[in-house]
């Protein structure tokens, strides 16, 4: 048995979604007895989003970077966060600055957005997901990063 690891953003992953060729080969991979892992900086909620409406299911998850990883099931088997005044004072530091969007990622629900000042339009479908959040939620919320 080997293992494959598939990042997302520009690698399987593109503006107009994942080609039909790599969801081919991917399963070819699992056919043969073979693991697939997504590896990515995303979420899970992220993740999944992306995967929406393509015949794909990964056999484990490496997201945010080594922040989390699931099983095919979704179940978390590992996972940090970062403490509530990190999260704050980052966040209030990054909204400062013209021509980033501002994101915190939670473990399964959909990641926040804080600020987004980016001239054109986001770099790929999974960015779109996101649900707009201020300063003051942050206390009743977990975060395991914070993307830029």
């Amino acid at each position: 048995m080997k293992l494959a690891a598939f990042d997302f953003d520009g690698t399987i992953l593109f503006d107009d979604g994942i080609p039909a060729h790599t969801i081919d080969a991917i399963h070819r991979w699992q056919a043969a007895g073979h693991l697939a892992v997504a590896s990515t900086g995303k979420s899970l909620a992220a993740a999944k989003f992306g995967l929406t409406g393509y015949d794909l299911a990964f056999d484990y998850s490496v997201l945010f970077t080594g922040g989390v990883v699931t099983d095919k099931a979704d179940t978390v088997l590992h996972s940090t966060y970062l403490d509530t005044k990190t999260v704050q004072d980052i966040i209030a530091h990054l909204k400062q600055i013209d021509g980033i969007g501002v994101y915190a990622t939670r473990l399964t629900e959909r990641d926040a957005c804080f600020a987004y000042n980016v001239p054109g339009g986001s770099a790929t479908n999974i960015l779109r997901d996101s649900v707009q959040m201020t300063e003051e939620e942050i206390p009743v919320h977990t975060f395991i990063g914070i993307p830029i």
